[in-house]
């Protein structure tokens, strides 16, 4: 699971100062990539609001594909033109 913030609008809507009531999809689909390869589409098992966060609190779950290095993976969120900064990495155990 990631964390994010920034993720646009959701389906369907909320207050972002709200809490979020309810899993909530991103309007936008998100793409993440790993040391600079794009995870497969249905990699990214859901983007949305996290239920019981701030309803600005975005929750990615994502599937590490098998092969994937173990270690310190470099990753990035892209959404509607917009992406992640650098230097984000994400420590991946040995499967």
């Amino acid at each position: 699971t990631l964390w994010a913030t920034g993720l646009g609008d959701t389906n369907p809507k909320a207050d972002s100062a709200a809490i979020a009531q309810a899993a909530a999809a991103t309007v936008n689909t998100v793409t993440v990539t790993l040391n600079g390869t794009a995870l497969p589409p249905a990699n990214v098992m859901y983007a949305g609001l996290a239920p019981t966060l701030v309803a600005s609190a975005y929750q990615i779950n994502i599937k590490v594909p098998a092969g994937v290095t173990a270690g310190d993976a470099v990753v990035k969120l892209a959404v509607n033109g917009n992406s992640s900064a650098d230097g984000v990495t994400l420590r991946l155990a040995a499967q």
